[in-house]
């Protein structure tokens, strides 16, 4: 029997079934793409010793040369998302990105590091306007922000495994084997041994990544029956809706700026203010990550849902603001806390609301307004915005801020609370406006549906 019959059987023996086995395919997928993308926060101090390069300089690595390529390769790959078949785009990606990350191991400079990452970046692009587009044509509305909330669990569960792994394996490379020779490539360092550690394997997610049945588009309008809308169409849409899509692009950009600034830069400032070592952060960090992280994509899913469920169309929207008010409850008391204690109490639990609702309920939000044929071409808006904000800015500039404005590494906390004192009360404030638009976004996608 061929692949694609075999897929077929299984989903007309399991038709409520089959919907959540993608889900789970494409959690383990992106719990690799974040395992992949956040193991560099873990080996900031080693690598910085290595390179001799400063705070600024290690941020644009991780923040800059992933975010300016994964956004310009995010608009191509979604109207390619929105054309072609979407697993197909998902396996490509996940065999570039996991090579990508190997390579990263085999470089010995700031330029090379940060043209890797680049490449990382492309094969990235290709995850989030995919999977969106797949989740949306499996699940109903009414059950689309629980869907996106399991989805979603990737990203806390694969952040937790690359702070809690990644710390023990720089350890140990560190004590065991602080130089490795391998054949063909010579001597590497503990912190480039990571990266072949972790993104070699990730090559083998190419084959269940491939397992997944590309389903039906479904909810499509009555214009879209003739073909797809071209990128013009896609701009007119957005600007005849631009309060809704500007409120909730703008607001969750904003939330991402300090959201994955504090992830990248938080493992840090726990080793240079409260002088843990790196093996000891990484496995708190982890584990919290994972646990609340869990907990907070799931909340978020589940009250989004709950407000549904009453008649609050806006619930997705309404869930975000109160997750930026969380971040800043978390965040700013943890890096400000003098106490060890207290600050690892507030930073273990910024995992809940860090990463969980833009993923989840912001995505949710963001198909229940979107034609299907439109939805690989703006979800991939929607990640250009967040990532060129939150992944070029947020680490940069508390990089930036630390080397200009205090002009010292122990001032890496103030950094993180200043950014999230700024940019989190504006997050609020641009949601609130775009939640009457939103309500009204909704009534108009109800009629517009064949």
């Amino acid at each position: 029997m061929s692949q694609n019959a075999s897929e077929r059987g299984m989903s007309v023996r399991f038709p409520r079934l089959y919907p959540w086995i993608v889900v789970g395919i494409l959690v383990v997928i992106l719990t690799s793409n974040y395992l992949d993308r956040t193991i560099l926060a873990l080996i900031i101090q080693p690598l910085r010793a290595d390179l001799k390069i400063s705070d600024t300089e290690v941020s644009l690595i991780g923040g800059l040369a992933f975010s300016v390529v994964y956004t310009l390769a995010g608009i191509p790959v979604g109207r390619i998302a929105d054309l072609w078949s979407r697993r197909n785009l998902i396996a490509i990606g996940v065999c570039l990105w996991s090579l990508m990350t190997a390579i990263c191991g085999l470089t010995s400079s700031f330029w090379s590091l940060f043209a890797a990452r680049m490449g990382f970046g492309i094969g990235e692009a290709t995850m989030t306007p995919s999977s969106y587009s797949l989740v949306s044509d499996y699940f109903p509305r009414e059950r689309l922000p629980r869907a996106m909330s399991v989805y979603a669990l990737g990203i806390p569960i694969g952040q937790g495994l690359a702070l809690a792994f990644g710390g023990w394996l720089i350890h140990t490379l560190t004590t065991v084997a602080p130089n490795v020779s391998l054949p063909f490539i010579g001597s590497v360092r503990p912190w480039q041994m990571v990266f072949l550690v972790i993104g070699l394997p990730g090559l083998l997610l190419v084959v269940p990544a491939l397992a997944i049945r590309e389903p039906v588009r479904q909810g499509l309008r009555r214009e879209d029956v003739h073909g797809a809308p071209t990128i013009g169409d896609v701009i007119r849409f957005l600007s005849s809706h631009i309060r809704i899509y500007g409120s909730l692009f703008c607001g969750v950009a904003l939330q991402t700026w300090f959201s994955l600034g504090a992830a990248y830069w938080v493992p840090t400032f726990m080793v240079r203010k409260h002088n843990y070592s790196i093996q000891e952060i990484g496995l708190v960090l982890g584990i919290c990550t994972v646990i609340f992280g869990v907990a907070g994509v799931l909340t978020a899913g589940w009250l989004s849902a709950k407000f549904i469920q009453y008649g609050r169309r806006d619930g997705p929207i309404l869930v975000g603001m109160y997750y930026s008010v969380g971040l800043m409850a978390c965040g700013i008391v943890g890096c400000l806390a003098t106490s060890s204690l207290v600050s690892i109490v507030f930073i273990g639990a910024l995992p809940f609301f860090q990463n969980t609702w833009t993923p989840s309920g912001g995505p949710a939000a963001l198909q229940m307004i979107t034609p299907n044929r439109m939805r690989g071409q703006i979800s991939a808006v929607y990640s250009l915005v967040a990532v060129i904000v939150g992944g070029s800015l947020g680490a940069t500039s508390m990089g930036m801020v630390t080397d200009y404005v205090f002009h010292r590494d122990s001032a890496v906390g103030l950094s993180i609370a200043l950014v999230g004192a700024i940019t989190l009360p504006l997050s609020i404030l641009i949601l609130h406006v775009g939640r009457k638009p939103f309500r009204r976004a909704i009534e108009d996608e109800d009629q517009s549906r064949s």
